[in-house]
């Protein structure tokens, strides 16, 4: 893997969702619940990179933390620049929201 994958924010951000919830999320939960539209790009990138693993399950595609996911966040999110850094503030506060409501 190399030592820059070029993650959006959006990508960062899903990977804080999938991580910290350590299961799979249907992918249309993904978007009603923590607000982040998981497309066929960024997928099909987050899949060759092992970040992520996706199933088909009665027709709605499914997602779980990868292998990978687990060794790229041993590094700083933010490492890539600041743009990270609002994607995964704004992903964990979400997170504390939805943990506290």
């Amino acid at each position: 893997m190399p030592d820059k994958d070029d993650l959006t924010p959006t990508e960062s951000a899903i990977l804080v969702v999938l991580m910290s919830e350590n299961r799979a999320i249907r992918n249309p939960d993904l978007k009603e619940h923590f607000g982040f539209e998981l497309k066929k790009q960024s997928r099909d990138k987050l899949n060759r990179l092992g970040y992520i693993k996706t199933t088909t399950e009665t027709r709605v595609m499914v997602h779980r933390p990868g292998d990978a996911a687990w060794d790229r966040f041993r590094k700083p999110l933010t490492e890539h620049g600041d743009r990270k850094a609002v994607a995964v503030e704004h992903t964990r506060s979400r997170l504390e929201f939805t943990t506290v409501a």
